[in-house]
């Protein structure tokens, strides 16, 4: 059997710059202060759907409630709640692009908020965009791990944090933030020990470098059609940060259209036990994740690095 994933004929990816002052002209700032690639490449097209920019009072701005769910510390959100004005960086993106249009995109929201003094707000993955010491800007090539995927977390009640501790319990629902803006499901894993949200996240991380693989290998396809029965390998998850792996196990999954109800219908793509694992949900966090997934929280690419946009599939 098989799972569809339909393909959008294209995507907004959108940006929001908090900041005390915001210019009357942005499109000129933006033409002022982005200078080289890949956001100098995109300036022609302002205006046109591949990139707007506007420029709003935040108490006019209708994306004030996505700001309040950004992940912040309490001074970030002191300062967002704060700020005076919105800058809007928008692009609808067609079926397939390649992701430098989306580092670019970026790029141009990066130079505002530095020239503005602003926080950069990614409303796809409900993160703040910092910058980042090691890389000055965005990349010649596309890393996830460059904040191009966030990890959210709902909390089950009837868990059994309380009863059967951190290893043995079913709290945590993970699922990602970002693969939408690539028209792409988000992924879910739920009813995850807590002991193992690290190894849930990143088999999420590696089947996410593998759907956007395949995504790009065909950029016109309408559909994607994934086998239920999948496997996260090692050199998935790796992919992630741009490395090859150094250790690992593939780890076997089946996959089904998640159903919970305080998750968007339709846009969520569960990973499960298959049906052939003989254990509790516990015990599949302890045999399967835990064991299978590197537990690395973060990584340095190869160099050269091994990069996903050029994979086939």
């Amino acid at each position: 059997m098989s799972v569809s994933v339909s393909v959008p004929h294209s995507v907004t990816s959108r940006f929001v710059v908090a900041a005390a002052e915001v210019p009357k002209d942005p499109g000129a700032m933006a033409r002022a202060q982005v200078t080289g690639p890949p956001g100098e490449e995109l300036l022609d097209r302002l205006g046109t759907p591949l990139l707007r920019i506007r420029a709003v009072a935040a108490a006019d701005s209708i994306w004030a409630d996505d700001l309040a769910a950004v992940a912040a510390s309490d001074d970030e959100r002191a300062r967002m709640c704060a700020a005076a004005g919105h800058l809007i960086v928008e692009s609808e993106t067609p079926r397939g692009e390649r992701p430098r249009l989306a580092q670019a995109v970026r790029a141009v929201a990066r130079a505002l908020a530095d020239t503005t003094g602003g926080l950069l707000a990614d409303l796809c993955t409900a993160q703040l965009v910092h910058p980042d010491r090691r890389v000055d800007g965005e990349r010649d090539w596309f890393c996830p791990a460059d904040g191009w995927l966030g990890i959210d977390c709902r909390i089950n009640p009837d868990g059994g944090m309380d009863t059967d501790g951190p290893t043995e319990c079913e709290c945590l629902c993970l699922f990602t933030r970002g693969l939408a803006r690539f028209g792409l499901p988000e992924l879910v894993v739920d009813r995850v020990a807590c002991a193992y949200d690290l190894a849930a996240t990143n088999v999420m991380r590696g089947l996410a470098v593998r759907l956007l693989g395949l995504l790009w290998a065909d950029p016109g396809a309408h559909e994607l059609r994934l086998d239920e029965l999948i496997v996260v390998e090692p050199e998935d998850v790796w992919g992630y940060w741009g490395a090859r792996p150094l250790f690992g196990l593939p780890v076997p999954l089946r996959l089904a259209p998640a159903s919970r109800d305080d998750l968007p219908a339709g846009m969520h793509i569960e990973l499960l036990p298959r049906p052939d694992f003989p254990g509790t949900r516990a015990e599949w966090g302890t045999r399967v994740l835990n064991e299978g997934v590197s537990s690395v929280a973060g990584w340095q690419p190869d160099n050269p690095p091994y990069r996903i946009d050029q994979r086939r599939g």
